[in-house]
Formats: structure tokens, sequence, C-alpha cells
């Protein structure tokens, strides 16, 4: 069956609020974004939730997460490769690739996120498919991302197809209908039916 994103839960009770906005949102350039995206999603993910946003240029050789017979990459692979990667306390690192990710028991992914050791993947390969609108892809690209980032600050999914934490269950239609942005409950200090994010 398809999937969007898989979250691995996280053990604590960090909530999206003032007191968790610390550390730094990490881009880790496993594969280049297409050209004025990576400015565009700097800027979109620093508003989004106020901290610094910064690059690296990781430039990894995927080929130890490619499995022949699916003839996808392990999505989970990758995530246990950046848990060597340094980071400060209160980081997120977001891993970005152009190939096609999956985790087990799923057709394919876009992203997931591990907000316990805050650390996610995300991948363009389907995001870029059926159209070659740069606009829409660039639109599609910050909304992934910052879906992902979302639940590195432990946000779960929600159910208002219009917020970027909408579960997207591998439709491109549901991706390019949501907005970018955290919806106002999300956003709500320690909300009792978002405290820990969980795998759907």
């Amino acid at each position: 069956m398809p999937r969007s994103q898989q979250v691995i839960p996280n053990s604590g009770s960090i909530s999206f609020s003032a007191d968790n906005k610390s550390g730094r949102i990490i881009l880790g350039l496993i594969s280049p974004l297409p050209g004025g995206v990576l400015s565009a999603l700097s800027e979109h993910l620093q508003k989004e939730f106020s901290v610094p946003v910064e690059t690296l240029e990781l430039n990894w050789n995927v080929s130890f997460a490619f499995n022949r017979r699916r003839n996808q990459y392990s999505s989970p692979k990758i995530l246990n490769r950046l848990k060597a990667v340094p980071q400060r306390t209160g980081d997120k690192l977001l891993a970005i690739v152009d190939v096609d990710l999956y985790c087990p028991d799923y057709d394919f992914i876009f992203g997931e996120a591990d907000a316990e050791e805050g650390i996610a993947t995300l991948s363009t390969h389907r995001l870029e498919e059926g159209t070659n609108d740069t606009k829409l892809i660039s639109k599609r690209i910050v909304k992934e991302a910052t879906h992902e980032i979302g639940h590195l600050f432990n946000l779960g999914h929600c159910e208002d197809p219009k917020c970027v934490m909408s579960f997207s269950v591998g439709d491109l239609s549901q991706i390019d209908a949501k907005s970018a942005s955290v919806c106002l409950p999300c956003k709500s200090p320690a909300p009792a039916s978002r405290s820990n994010t969980t795998a759907n």
C-alpha cells in the first residue's frame, strides 16, 4: 500500500511550543534541490518554526541503502546513517534525496521521521511525478519538508486536510490541496491529541 510519511514515535513529551524552539533546522543535502527551492524552503522553515535554518552538504553515495529486489532505497538505513552526523542539542536534521524511498510493508514513502533522534528523510523523487511545473514541484517539496520537520517537533498527523501535517496517503493531489503551514490547533502547546507522534 502506498505510504507518504512514516513516523517513529517520540518517547518524550515535547510539544510544538516556545519552550521547544531551540537548536537549528539543518537541511542535509544528499541530493541537490532544483534551482531556487533551497532558499525558498529555508525561508519558509525559519518563518514557520522560528528557529535558524542551515544547510549541510552531505553528498553521500546512498548505494548502501539500495534494495536490488525492490529497486528502491531503504529510508531506515539512511536514518541510521544520519545518527552519526554531529548535531547540537535541539537540532533537527532533514536529509534530502532524489531517489525512491521505502520502508518495510509499504510500497513507497515521501519521507520518514524519528522524532526522538531529531532526524528525518525526504525524497523528491515522487514529488516530481506528473508535472514539469517547477513552481508546483517547489511547493510540494516545501510542504513535505515542513511536514517532516513538524514530526521532529513532535507533531502528529492532523485531520484537517488543509494543515501541512495532514497525512497524504501517497496521493499528490492531497499534497497539492493542503497548505504549507501548521494549523493553529497543531501549534497549541501540548495538545492532548498530539503530545506524542504516532505511526500510521
